[in-house]
């Protein structure tokens, strides 16, 4: 049976295809160099060449922060990010090519690379954002909380950044405070309470269970513990709040670990620092009290 792709398998995934990408767009670039400038296009010519192979570590080192969950799985971020290092290129090449004379450096084939490089990458990137968030690459995702701690949980999961996971449900008391929190423009399904989280996992396929409850380490029921042990046990990924919240913040964009240069101005942002804050709440704590698998 087909899994999700983990942070890093995703990661090497955009890596590999970024490379390919960019050496098809080197050589489609030599190629066309090849026709206006009347050279046969042949392993020699390639070996006189290999140099502007160099392209290459280049375009996948600027590439790196596109390699990110919250920019790969958002198209606006991933234009800008490849935009972004496009430019860098052409400022570096102009500033080499004037520094060592316009007689030392081609032109065309630069921006031929340049061009056809930000072309195929555009389209490629376009191809595995549809890929990542479709299954069977798509995570499923659980959420188990009550309360404010719930709602909290749900808004993060709007980041982009989790383009690639689709809730199956909510374990949580059915109240009416619960459902409203539900309700609120996500139309998620109830499927069952806190403690029954072992068996839900288990029927709906769940890759990963997101606990958002409140409360201290120290009132923690050990048959719940015992519980999230098995769905463990099974390959869940149990995700505590504080693993949630603690890549990104949802709209500030900032790491919720540091906070520097946030404004704090976002409703969810402003909601979670104030829980944060609280001594009873357990939102960034070692909740639940044990050490949940990782990447």
């Amino acid at each position: 049976m087909s899994r999700p792709l983990r942070t890093s398998e995703r990661r090497l995934a955009l890596l590999v295809g970024d490379a390919v990408t960019v050496t098809a767009a080197v050589l489609l670039a030599l190629w066309t160099w090849s026709l206006t400038a009347g050279f046969p296009f042949d392993p020699a010519f390639l070996r006189a060449r290999a140099v502007w192979l160099l392209a290459v570590p280049l375009w996948l080192t600027l590439l790196v922060p596109t390699r990110d969950a919250g920019t790969a799985l958002d198209l606006e971020r991933t234009v800008a990010g490849v935009a972004r290092a496009a430019g860098a290129l052409l400022v570096v090449y102009l500033a080499a090519f004037f520094y060592a004379g316009v007689a030392s450096l081609p032109r065309l084939v630069a921006l031929y690379i340049l061009w056809d490089a930000t072309l195929l990458l555009f389209g490629w990137r376009l191809v595995a954002l549809w890929s990542l968030t479709r299954a069977p690459f798509s995570r499923r995702v659980l959420v188990a909380g009550a309360g404010p701690a719930l709602s909290t949980a749900l808004e993060v999961l709007r980041d982009p950044s989790f383009r690639d996971a689709e809730i199956v449900g909510v374990a949580t008391a059915a109240t009416s405070q619960d459902e409203s929190h539900v309700g609120n423009g996500w139309n998620l399904p109830i499927v069952g309470s806190p403690d029954e989280v072992d068996e839900l996992t288990a029927r709906l396929n769940v890759t990963e269970l997101v606990v958002a409850l409140e409360g201290r380490a120290d009132e923690v029921d050990k048959h719940w513990v015992h519980r999230l042990i098995q769905c463990q046990e099974r390959g869940t990924h149990v995700v505590r709040m504080a693993q949630l919240t603690k890549t990104r913040c949802t709209e500030c964009r900032w790491p919720t670990s540091s906070r520097r240069g946030c404004s704090r101005t976002s409703l969810t942002c402003r909601r979670f620092e104030r829980r944060r804050r609280s001594p009873n709440v357990s939102l960034t704590s070692e909740w639940p009290p044990f050490s949940a698998s990782s990447d």
